[in-house]
């Protein structure tokens, strides 16, 4: 083998490594809302066959949750509610018990209107599909929320100005809106939330970190 054949081999078998390489970069198309870039699908490397998606989820998707939102307390206040929904942070988690929730936020009468979202845009189920969802009810068009127009204002604005009680307690009470026929129960799921706060805090302050392992609730 000459040198010229070498090369060209060693040329076809880059081209291939580059192929390869491709194959889980990210794609992104980006929405803009008042500047804040909604990520609405990053979905090649999630559907690769060699994707561990619940590899570091629940830092994956606190780091993902603050692309979405400027003020620090209002991501602490999410991820405290979805700690409280499901506590893997596998968004293909279904309810214990076998109840109707699933996701991240273990959606419940939300699921049709999610679902209907997914097939206009031929998406499939993904973590940022979820994410991406939840966050455009929140800070897209209000009157195409699932929340409401009012609601979607409202918790909006919290979660932009308030403090981590506030934008925790918005987002349960809006949001997630739990035991809507038990105030015992919601009262009790709502402490457990303010809880979470601190987890939150410690991690921000670390820049690291599982909340699972730091999760003391978690068994």
């Amino acid at each position: 083998m000459d040198l010229s054949q070498l090369l060209s081999g060693l040329a076809g078998l880059s081209g291939i490594n580059n192929q390869a390489e491709e194959v889980v970069e990210e794609t992104v198309e980006v929405d803009q809302i008042d500047g804040q870039p909604l990520v609405e699908r990053t979905m090649l490397i999630e559907d690769h066959p060699d994707f561990n998606y619940m590899e570091g989820a629940e830092d994956r998707v606190y780091e993902k949750i603050k692309r979405y939102n400027a003020n620090p307390a209002a991501v602490t206040g999410i991820m405290a509610n979805m700690l409280g929904e499901n506590d893997t942070f596998d968004y293909k988690r279904k309810q214990d018990g076998g109840g109707p929730g699933r996701g991240l936020f273990q959606f419940d009468s939300m699921r049709k209107n999610y679902n209907k979202y997914l097939k206009s845009k031929q998406l499939p189920d993904s973590e940022n599909a979820q994410l991406y969802w939840a966050m455009d009810q929140i800070y897209g068009d209000p009157v195409k929320s699932e929340l409401g127009y009012k609601r979607a204002k409202k918790l909006r604005k919290i979660l932009e100005k308030g403090n981590e009680e506030e934008a925790t307690t918005a987002f349960f009470e809006i949001f997630e809106n739990p035991s809507p026929n038990n105030p015992k129960e919601r009262q009790a799921k709502l402490n457990k939330r303010l809880e979470y706060i601190k987890i939150f805090k410690e991690k921000k302050k670390s820049g690291g970190g599982s909340l699972i392992e730091r999760n003391p609730y978690n068994n």
